[in-house]
């Protein structure tokens, strides 16, 4: 029990710190800890849904990794690689359209014919498909801006 509260109170402090407080224009620093209570039921929700519906701790974190992890991959190449760097607007497209291209893909997957060749294509392989087509054009925007201020400065 100690590691779901742990897990949980991280994933609460996550949503107020990282996504809430950073996200909103007018956000306080004092409201921070409402935004972690915020984030501690979102949490303990998504939790019991997930424990519940999915019952195999291992079909779980192959979901959430099919998921999550598209939109988050080329981001760390880009932190470690300067030339895979996008903007902040990028990376927020990258972020979320990355998790609704793959959730969209696995929902989708479930409709299709079972003797059609696309049922076999992951999500993870959806949401790797749209993130990198939105990454190239990050960095192709970005290197253009860069060239172009680069450009103006020596002028």
């Amino acid at each position: 029990i100690s590691t779901l509260n742990s897990f949980i109170f991280l994933s609460a402090t996550t949503f107020g710190r990282d996504f809430v407080f950073k996200f909103k224009k007018n956000a306080k620093e004092n409201k921070i800890s409402m935004y972690t209570r915020l984030g501690l039921i979102f949490s303990a929700v998504i939790s019991v849904a997930l424990a519940y519906f999915i019952q195999s701790v291992i079909s779980i974190w192959y979901l959430i990794g099919s998921i999550c992890i598209p939109g988050i991959i080329l981001l760390v190449f880009g932190a470690y690689y300067i030339k895979f760097r996008v903007s902040r607007e990028f990376a927020l497209v990258e972020i979320t359209g990355g998790v609704v291209a793959s959730l969209g893909w696995f929902f989708l997957k479930g409709e299709l014919a079972q003797n059609s060749i696309l049922i076999e294509v992951e999500p993870m392989i959806a949401g790797l498909l749209f993130v990198s087509i939105v990454h190239l054009i990050g960095i192709i925007k970005l290197n253009a801006s860069f060239s172009l201020s680069v450009k103006q400065k020596e002028k």
